[in-house]
């Protein structure tokens, strides 16, 4: 069994009881706590150069385990997949055709993009360069720890070449079918030249796809650019425009090139809102903001070619106009260089002009979507994300059904990050789910409610983890905000580590504690492989431990698992609310609550066992069924808390706790106060 030296664990305890300190102390408000704990981070990292490793750490923290690189080869399948769909349903049957040929040649290009990738350190995702170690100042360990972010550049880079195989494949298509011949007679050459040198080129496998690329960009730099757009595009690394969206992102990014500590809250800047904007793009109505952004895009581009158009004649004027020698040298660079600007930005705008289209074909498909994932949810083939209501989610996690996950065959296969579906089909499993809850409760959701179901669909991301605790502390502080701080530490245990410990043990594990010193080192320690399973399992209101899944790919994939118990728990009108920490007054450990769920659990198995194949239970209305599971389990829980609680205060200590917080609760807690 793994340990931990005695350092570390001063180390990691003097972390949580600073944390603890701030948190707790009873002196300040929440915010001035928040305020203090921000303003100390602050201090502590007045150093750029360690400031900047901290940033850097943080985001590898996220991209360590193996579990994110599958989920971002599956996002870029999709895009891959999903590509020629759109490029037909937006007109250019054809131009699909012919992408669908490049996909094969792509991933034969792919292999040595990737492994080329690997060699050599990446922008990070945000488009801001990297310095030479980022993390720590030994080469080696700063190789290790960035390792897995160069394997997801190194996967973007994979499938970039095979979407520029794709468009390129497009482009051909475009050129043969669809370019004026005075485009041909510019350039000194014919259409059937000009197209088999491209494809002579593009065929030899010796340079990898780089020679067809330099090739292109040498013969129509316009066109080059386009491909490399659409490349960026679909991998979700473009650049953020001029959009109010974009201009939020990049403020906050920039933001945390000031301060690399806001990595903790929004580690990725670029790839969460180009995410959004392509989910967006697939819903109806909302769709059209991307094409109004087009248009303003491509106007201003236009401008802006015009300008330099302007310049570019001007300079080559002078140059014929030039007097002294090398004067006329000077003014052609700076003629070919408003050039290549000039071209850069019709192939920017060409990309646009060809995406609005399919921006229009993404609306129709987005509703085809939110039709079918509508059937799924009143066949039961579909699930969404679990209430935020306590006791509906406690009845959720008991049926065994998994949230985000459609049923095909025998399995429940997640659908979650899966980009940008997810986002969609959350959006309308969710908004069902709350109008169903809203018709038993009597009532329609409310705005707080929409609020809460666009902002789980959206911050439910890797790259918006952070973003998505920070936002429900400051909501909800009473309820989020200790667990967000113990979220902070997480980065002290890479993610990889956490995942082989999540792999060797599949059980969810109790970490809360009322002192916030142990809930964090709880929280650490389940993240490390060999200590992992000293912490009591966690259990669901069944008495059932609560396993993982999806632990080595991120996409969960599990059996139908029900039985008979787990079965009742599906009925909408049984709502268990979560068992207090608290027993008469006295706070329970980890230990403590974990023992006193597995005995409710227990009986309440038990229980139910006589229940679920009972006909004459059966035949009761849901309603009914859930007034009766609801009493029952309300019963055992007063008897094991009972029973607990006599336990607990055999501890003379406690006793006397217990004995005073009795006497308050009666009103008398003046009499005793000056004898605590």
């Amino acid at each position: 069994m793994a340990g931990i030296s005695q350092k570390c664990v001063d180390f990691l305890a003097n972390l949580a009881d600073n944390i603890d300190q701030i948190y707790t102390n009873p002196a300040v408000s929440r915010s001035e706590a928040a305020k203090a704990a921000a303003e100390a981070m602050t201090n502590s990292l007045k150093d750029p150069t360690v400031r900047a490793r901290v940033g850097t750490f943080i985001r590898n923290s996220y991209l360590s385990a193996l579990s994110t690189q599958v989920v971002n080869f599956a996002n870029n399948l999709v895009q891959v997949v999903a590509a020629p769909v759109l490029r037909a349903a937006g007109g250019k049957p054809g131009e699909s055709v012919a992408m669908v040929q490049g996909i094969a040649e792509g991933f034969l290009e792919a292999f040595p993009r990737f492994f080329g990738g690997l060699g050599r350190r990446t922008e990070d995702f945000d488009g801001n360069a990297l310095t030479n170690f980022d993390i720590v100042r030994n080469k080696y360990a700063d190789a290790a720890l960035t390792y897995p972010q160069r394997v997801t550049g190194a996967l973007d880079q994979a499938f970039s070449a095979v979407l520029e195989r794709m468009e390129f494949r497009a482009m051909l298509h475009r050129i043969e079918n669809k370019f004026p011949d005075e485009y041909f007679t510019a350039r000194g050459t014919t259409r059937q030249e000009f197209l088999k040198d491209l494809q002579d080129v593009a065929m030899k496998r010796k340079d990898g796809n780089a020679g067809f690329l330099k090739l292109l960009e040498a013969r129509d730099p316009a066109l080059y650019q386009q491909l490399q757009e659409f490349a960026a595009f679909n991998t979700f690394r473009n650049p953020l425009g001029k959009a109010l969206l974009d201009r939020m992102g990049t403020a906050v990014s920039k933001a945390k090139n000031e301060a690399p500590e806001l990595n903790l809250v929004v580690p990725f800047i670029r790839t969460g809102v180009n995410v959004f904007k392509e989910a967006g793009g697939y819903i109806p109505g909302a769709g059209m903001l991307r094409v109004r952004q087009a248009k303003k895009d491509i106007a201003d581009l236009e401008n802006q070619i015009s300008k330099l158009a302007s310049q570019e004649t001007k300079a080559r004027e002078k140059a014929a106009n030039a007097i002294f020698p090398g004067q006329a040298e000077g003014w052609l660079a700076k003629a070919e260089n408003f050039q290549k600007r000039r071209e850069k930005l019709e192939g920017t705008a060409a990309f646009k002009e060809e995406k609005i289209p399919e921006f229009y074909a993404q609306q129709v498909m987005g509703a085809g979507l939110m039709m079918a994932t509508y059937g799924m949810v009143e066949s039961g083939m579909i699930t969404g994300h679990y209430s935020t209501d306590p006791a509906t989610r406690n009845r959720q996690m008991a049926s065994k059904v998994p949230e985000m996950s459609i049923r095909i065959g025998d399995r429940w296969v997640s659908y979650n990050r899966i980009e940008p579906f997810s986002t969609i089909m959350g959006l309308v499993v969710d908004g069902m789910q709350a109008l169903k809850e809203g018709r038993i409760k009597g009532e329609g959701p409310g705005v707080s409610d929409i609020t809460k179901i666009v902002g789980v669909n959206l911050l439910d991301k890797t790259f918006t983890e952070g973003l998505g605790k920070a936002m429900l502390a400051i909501q909800e502080p009473d309820r989020y905000g200790a667990a967000y701080a113990v979220s902070l530490a997480n980065p002290v245990v890479p993610a990889v580590i956490n995942q082989i410990a999540r792999i060797q043990d599949p059980v969810q594990r109790e970490t809360k504690d009322p002192e916030l010193t142990n809930w964090i080192m709880n929280n650490l320690q389940a993240r490390i492989p060999g200590i992992r399973e000293q912490l009591p399992a966690a259990t669901n209101v069944a008495g059932q431990e609560r396993q993982l899944s999806g632990t080595v790919t991120g996409i969960q994939n599990v059996p139908v698992n029900q039985d008979s118990i787990n079965k009742i728990f599906e009925n909408p009108y049984l709502n268990v609310g979560t068992m207090q920490r608290t027993v008469g007054g006295l706070d329970l450990s980890t230990e403590q609550y974990a023992q006193m769920q597995a005995t409710v659990g227990e009986y309440t198995n038990l229980a139910l066992s006589y229940l679920a194949d009972n006909p004459g239970f059966n035949i009761l209305p849901p309603s009914t069924q859930a007034s009766f599971i609801k009493g029952i389990i309300t019963d055992i829980r007063k008897q094991v808390r009972l029973q607990t609680l006599s336990t607990l205060i055999r501890d003379p200590e406690l006793r006397a706790q217990y004995i005073l917080n009795e006497i308050r609760k009666k009103g008398m807690g003046s009499l005793v106060e000056g004898q605590e």
